[in-house]
């Protein structure tokens, strides 16, 4: 049987005062799950479909191409290095 003072016991109640940041604790339990924000869709028109990126999860990493891949020193050297500058117009 469970009796008020269990239940009261066991209801969590908000540690820290962040909005974004804030556990639920009790006498029984702590709660640091944290309900994922809503998505934040982007759209872009591309070809052969469209793209939807969701801008809380998204990160997008630019390489210079010419720069990493076609002088001396970057990452790509040798055979490699030869074939990228063949495929990149000036």
């Amino acid at each position: 049987m469970t009796t008020a003072a269990d239940t009261a016991s066991a209801a969590l109640h908000p540690l820290g005062s962040g909005r974004n940041h804030r556990w639920l604790v009790g006498a029984n339990e702590v709660d640091m799950a944290e309900a994922a924000p809503a998505p934040r869709r982007l759209t872009l028109s591309a070809l052969p479909q469209r793209v939807t990126l969701d801008l809380n999860r998204t990160v997008l990493i630019v390489i210079d191409m010419q720069n990493d891949f076609c002088t001396p020193g970057g990452c790509k050297v040798g055979k490699q290095r030869v074939a990228v500058a063949l495929a990149i117009p000036e």
